[in-house]
């Protein structure tokens, strides 16, 4: 499969580890800009619209978490947030905030150039428009404008989010198993981290859910997966 080309943001304080990422990419026809702290990053952002963030998290002036928080907010770019050292509590953190996918350092490139060309395809394959319209309650997947609404309001999906709530649409009703999920989602190459996929559903419940008073959309399987419950049309 050909690896789609397109304009990457590196987000990265350390000189050498900058070059690295940027050498990188640059080798496997990326178009790369590049940021060395936070308020940069989100100048290059706005000013470029990248089609790929990969957004080290130890950045100066304003942190990596924040500075994904505010993109998310503006743009769902898919996001690959860089720990220093690969601790459970900044990959949660991250996923919380709205990233994608995260790498620890040290990483090789190859782990690099797989991970961004990864998300790259599936972004843009979730990016294709299609003439589907699903219903659930008051809420509507509408395929075609790539969107998720609520009595008309949208629901700003990251990337992620999105690809998830349409594949659960897709089988509503059916317990989808873990694996199932990972390998629609995030692809057969991923590691199927289930922290990472808790993380996700649970994000996805706060948006899509009217709050902790109804029960929510998406059921819990227990050792087996998630299922969308999608209320009996009145």
């Amino acid at each position: 499969m050909t690896s789609p080309v397109s304009n990457v943001l590196v987000v990265e304080d350390d000189p050498a580890m900058l070059r690295f990422i940027r050498r990188t990419l640059e080798v496997a026809g990326h178009i790369v800009v590049t940021a060395t702290d936070g308020l940069a990053a989100l100048d290059q952002f706005h000013r470029h619209l990248p089609s790929l963030v990969v957004l080290d998290i130890g950045i100066p002036h304003i942190d990596g978490f924040e500075v994904c928080r505010q993109m998310r907010a503006f743009h769902p770019v898919p996001i690959i947030m860089v720990t220093a050292r690969g601790e459970d509590l900044d990959i949660v953190r991250g996923f919380e905030v709205g990233a994608d996918d995260y790498l620890a350092k040290p990483f090789a490139g190859g782990v690099l150039s797989a991970r961004v060309n990864s998300l790259l395809r599936r972004s843009q394959r979730w990016l294709e428009p299609g003439d589907g319209r699903f219903e659930c309650g008051d809420i509507i997947l509408d395929q075609g404008a790539h969107r998720v609404t609520r009595d008309g309001h949208a629901l700003h999906l990251t990337p992620t989010e999105y690809k998830l709530f349409q594949l659960l649409a897709r089988y509503q009703g059916k317990v989808l198993t873990t694996g199932q999920i990972f390998t629609e989602v995030w692809g057969s190459e991923s590691a199927g981290d289930p922290q990472m996929l808790r993380t996700q559903i649970a994000r996805l419940r706060k948006k899509i859910d009217k709050g902790p008073s109804t029960p929510s959309l998406i059921s819990t399987e227990r050792g087996v997966g998630y299922c969308l419950n999608c209320p009996d049309p009145s």
